[in-house]
């Protein structure tokens, strides 16, 4: 329900936004940017959003600019379905204030210019692909339906998208990382902090697109001779490198450890040209944040599930390791998987049974098609033989 906005209302959203995008160098209170993107809700688009941005002096201050690059993430990930359409024009003053980066501090400067250019190309992604949220979330059934009838050369170009995305990523943190230094600017710092906070939200798109590549490149392998996706494998192997070494970057740190469960990649990527060595796979899921004190659903615990699926939940084979985000409880030192996950594997379970029901029904058919047109030639044959010796 759309709410009406007054002049009150709108007040009290920009001092919510100051809030959030000030200049103090720390983290962003995540209850401002939570106002905020409940606030897209209530006017069921972002507009609110742009027209209070503009209220802004962005470029007069690199603590604001970043600050607000971090919002704008968020709001397109998390705010109304229309956020994604409502910021496309908006591209052109993203671009100017990426432009004007160059003359903030160094430290902050190029880790700006790297951040606007993410969001950026996540718009031109979403206007391309519009099948996919800005938390870029799919079901199984919504996934497979992005492939149309042309999936091959449809999975082909979107892995090429991802792959675009992923670099913008990988980028951004491999320059915030690099803007750190070990006196008044790391992890233990509300100056670091603030640089790597936004982080988190860059993990999320990375999990959900890398999910993505891996079921793509396993489905086109098996349609497609592999020397066509030569190029496609070199760049998933060294985007998986980075990838591995940014989660491992990430979990060394104890700030990152306090806020999340940091995921993880397995040793070696995947070998798509054999299938033998890489016969399963399953989805890496949702990141799990670690909120003390604060539990809003009841964890199901990995013991409570039957065998097949707890081997499946703790171990995919030698080349794959569940890349599942689950959080820890401190009291009794188990592994609990929450229930938004545990219902996404038996959902996924699922959609995968009723896949494989399908296939043998169009088996079947097959077969019965095949019986029946042999079982007609035969007669035919056996007439013609019958003529003959008659003849």
């Amino acid at each position: 329900m759309i709410k009406d906005y007054t002049n009150k209302d709108y007040s009290k959203y920009v001092e919510s936004l100051e809030k959030a995008v000030n200049d103090i160098e720390a983290p962003i209170k995540t209850k401002h940017v939570r106002i905020l993107i409940i606030g897209t809700f209530h006017a069921q688009n972002a507009e609110i959003f742009w027209n209070s941005a503009c209220r802004l002096s962005i470029t007069d201050n690199h603590i604001v600019a970043w600050k607000f690059c971090y919002v704008l993430h968020k709001i397109l990930r998390e705010g109304h379905p229309l956020s994604l359409l409502n910021s496309q024009p908006h591209r052109k003053d993203l671009s100017q204030i990426g432009t004007l980066s160059m003359h903030f501090p160094d430290d902050y400067g190029k880790i700006i210019a790297l951040y606007i250019s993410l969001l950026i190309y996540k718009l031109e992604f979403h206007e391309i692909n519009t099948k996919f949220p800005g938390h870029l979330g799919l079901s199984p059934e919504e996934f497979v339906s992005i492939g149309g009838e042309n999936v091959d050369n449809n999975y082909f170009n979107l892995t090429i998208d991802m792959f675009d995305y992923i670099d913008h990523i990988l980028a951004l943190q491999e320059a915030v990382f690099g803007s750190l230094n070990a006196s008044n600017s790391n992890s233990m710092t509300s100056a670091g902090q603030c640089k790597l906070f936004p982080l988190m939200v860059c993990i999320e798109d990375a999990l959900k697109l890398y999910d993505y590549c891996v079921k793509m490149l396993l489905k086109m392998h098996i349609t497609l001779t592999h020397n066509v996706l030569t190029g496609h494998r070199a760049r998933f192997s060294k985007q998986f490198g980075a990838l591995k070494r940014f989660y491992e970057r990430v979990s060394n740190l104890q700030y990152f450890n306090d806020l999340i469960i940091v995921p993880s990649l397995p040793d070696h990527p995947p070998v798509f040209t054999s299938l033998t060595k890489s016969p399963f796979y399953i989805s890496q899921g949702k990141l799990v944040t670690q909120k003390p004190n604060e539990r809003k659903t009841e964890p199901i615990k990995v013991t409570n599930l039957n065998i097949d699926d707890n081997r499946r939940v703790k171990h995919i084979n030698n080349h794959y390791e569940a890349a599942r985000f689950v959080c820890k409880d401190a009291n009794d030192g188990m592994v609990h998987l929450s229930v938004l996950d545990y219902q996404y594997i038996i959902q996924e379970k699922e959609f995968f049974r009723k896949e494989c029901e399908r296939l043998k029904g169009e088996i079947n058919s097959l077969v019965s098609r095949n019986i029946q047109e042999t079982s007609l030639l035969q007669y035919k044959i056996a007439s013609l033989e019958h003529l003959l010796r008659n003849q």
